[in-house]
């Protein structure tokens, strides 16, 4: 990269899938070998944020004996609750100028307790 460059953000989400459980193809070992030599060789001018969800991204980094090591930080948020979920559920529904049923809000929880 061209140092007169700022620096990129490179956002991966569900990159987990670049490391299935049943790695048999040639593709996603690449695309990981490519991923760690672009953050080895650019390491002050980009920044690569991977998400998903936790015990996948554990797979995911453990694919690249350099990959887990190159992310200098990990965060890792939890998951909503479901009084969180029906909030998020009636503020959905509100601003798309839905009725709400508590039937199936009631649903909401129970699916997601």
């Amino acid at each position: 990269m061209d140092s007169r460059l700022p620096a990129r953000v490179l956002s991966i989400d569900e990159a987990y899938s670049l490391s299935p459980e049943d790695a048999g193809r040639d593709f996603e070992r690449e695309a990981i070998d490519t991923l760690v030599k672009l953050m080895e060789d650019h390491r002050d001018e980009v920044v690569v944020i991977a998400a998903g969800y936790t015990g996948e991204m554990v797979r995911f980094t453990a694919a690249n004996p350099g990959l887990r090591s190159r992310f200098g930080q990990v965060i890792a948020f939890p998951d909503y609750s479901p009084p969180e979920l029906v909030r998020i559920t009636e503020a959905q529904a509100a601003s798309h100028d839905y009725t709400r049923v508590d039937r199936s809000l009631g649903h909401v929880s129970r699916r997601h307790a």
